[in-house]
């Protein structure tokens, strides 16, 4: 690549660097808004809900003052994975858990969303809420918060698709149907 065009790549990138995301003004308030304007089952107060969404069950906490918010639901005790399936939840969070990721919290295994509270719509809510409760009901199968696959965790998980019988999952949807 010649020097002119190093710099002009160079000097574009550094553009973006420095042009500041806008804001959606989101608030406790306005998240609430979106929960009921989906006709969700919601119990808790402002800035602390339980989720009824796609038949799970999911915690949401946001905060004004911190620009916080958090979506989670649990997905199984940490005690019953083995290595195999630390190591698919790990590459997952690299290839097929896009926005959410698995975490760890008092002793589960959790799928995660946190991001700057202001920044949010009511579009990335709802993307947030079902990535959540994708990546929670695709363990031990694909691993994915989307239908959407890369690298190899996509190759795995043609491979075994299915979850072995008797391995049931906590806070299992209904039915143990799986959609991406």
């Amino acid at each position: 690549m010649n020097k002119t065009l190093t710099h002009l790549m160079v000097l574009l990138a550094s553009l973006f660097i420095y042009l500041p995301a806008d804001a959606q003004n989101m608030s406790e308030r306005k998240v609430e808004k979106v929960f009921k304007k989906l006709n969700l089952e919601i119990e808790g107060d402002e800035g602390v809900w339980m989720v009824n969404f796609s038949d799970r069950w999911v915690l949401v906490f946001a905060d004004d003052s911190a620009d916080r918010m958090r979506i989670f639901t649990p997905v199984i005790s940490r005690d019953e994975i083995g290595s195999d399936e630390w190591e698919r939840m790990l590459e997952a969070n690299f290839h097929t858990a896009l926005d959410a990721k698995y975490g760890l919290y008092n002793e589960y295994v959790i799928s995660v969303f946190s991001h700057p509270l202001s920044y949010l719509d009511e579009f990335q809510i709802i993307s947030a809420l079902e990535q959540v409760v994708n990546l929670a009901d695709t363990f031990g199968t694909s691993y994915a918060s989307t239908s959407i696959l890369f690298g190899k965790a996509a190759e795995r998980s043609t491979k075994d698709d299915t979850v072995a019988d008797g391995n049931l999952r906590i806070n299992q949807r209904p039915g143990g149907g799986i959609e991406n």
